[in-house]
């Protein structure tokens, strides 16, 4: 009886754990200049779900939304069992037309600067911030 009650036990901790770990992922937020907080219109983010390999990583998924005349993003992504972290990715068009993909500024929801290792299941909302 004893080992029934800890299967169970066992058995609810273990789904508990793994109804937060599988949420979606969205990030909602605007592009916005670093230095002067002016809204930056067009342009596009992408997002990759990266699979941690040991010492290598493997991209498995990427997401592609082109930010509005507002300067708006929001992207909700389901659930990927293999996906360990996010990574993000703005690119404008330049007078030229070449694609540009600045330095970005993601310290407002990533312990460091870059926007490499934002965790899956969560709701990110920030701003942006490109680097000239």
């Amino acid at each position: 009886m004893k080992n029934i009650i800890l299967i169970f036990i066992s058995f609810c901790l273990v789904s508990a754990c793994k109804e937060e770990d599988s949420k979606p992922t969205t990030f909602r937020g605007r592009v916005v200049y670093q230095d002067n907080n002016q809204i930056i219109t067009g342009g596009i983010i992408e997002i990759y779900g990266i699979e941690a390999l040991f010492a290598n990583a493997r991209s498995l998924s990427k997401d592609t939304m082109i930010i509005c005349c507002e300067g708006k993003f929001d992207i909700t992504l389901s659930y990927h069992q293999d996906v360990d972290y996010y990574l993000l990715n703005y690119f404008y068009y330049d007078a030229n037309g070449n694609l540009v993909a600045p330095a970005l500024d993601c310290s407002a929801i990533s312990p460091y600067r870059d926007c490499m290792t934002l965790k899956p299941g969560k709701t990110y909302e920030f701003d942006l911030k490109v680097m000239r």
